[in-house]
């Protein structure tokens, strides 16, 4: 989560800078930390794919590939760095594998995340329609949704465990799942 807030402290960094240039106000290093986000937002799918720790599976691995494939296709177009920073605000600065990459580790996290039905599928889904640069409010609106849903399992858990006394998880690992999934209905409901 705090990748997603830096990714975008880097985008609203710009957009100061770039107002603040109007009144001869100029500050350093605008375009590298443009790019750091940029950067940022290429390695949140890989730490997010290891946090989460998707179950591997050749499905989900197909299914990510197609897009990422169709990325490769188009990659080659003088039309697609133009669409995607107008879009989603990716200059395609750095080489193509590092993007295509990216997508596939999103791409199986997200497809994985909806299979398992999991709240927190809506947070990829808000954030990736929303892109880095948010320059509307409409996509304001949609990374804080983003941020919020992603937020919410984890605020469940905690007040989870404060209800919770002290539990041995070898001997009652069943006992505290059935717990949280009595939990999290009852915060469903």
């Amino acid at each position: 989560m705090l990748l997603v807030v830096a990714e975008y402290s880097c985008s609203y960094y710009y957009m100061i800078a770039s107002s603040t240039a109007m009144s001869n106000f100029y500050l350093p290093y605008v375009s590298e930390i443009f790019s750091f986000g940029e950067i940022l937002a290429l390695i949140t799918p890989l730490v997010a794919f290891l946090i989460l720790r998707p179950k591997w599976d050749g499905r989900n691995t197909v299914f990510a590939s197609i897009p990422v494939l169709l990325f490769l296709l188009v990659a080659r177009s003088p039309l697609l760095a133009p669409i995607l920073t107008w879009s989603v605000y990716f200059t395609l600065h750095l080489p193509v594998p590092f993007y295509a990459i990216s997508m596939w580790f999103a791409s199986y996290v997200l497809i994985d995340l909806l299979r398992q039905r999991s709240v927190t599928a809506f947070s990829f889904l808000f954030l990736i329609p929303a892109g880095r640069m948010l320059n509307t409010i409409y996509l304001n609106q949609l990374a804080l949704l983003g941020v919020l849903t992603l937020i919410q399992p984890l605020t469940s858990y905690r007040s989870l465990s404060n209800q919770i006394p002290f539990i041995d998880l070898d001997r009652n690992g069943e006992q505290l799942v059935e717990m949280i999934n009595e939990h999290m209905a009852e915060q469903v409901v």
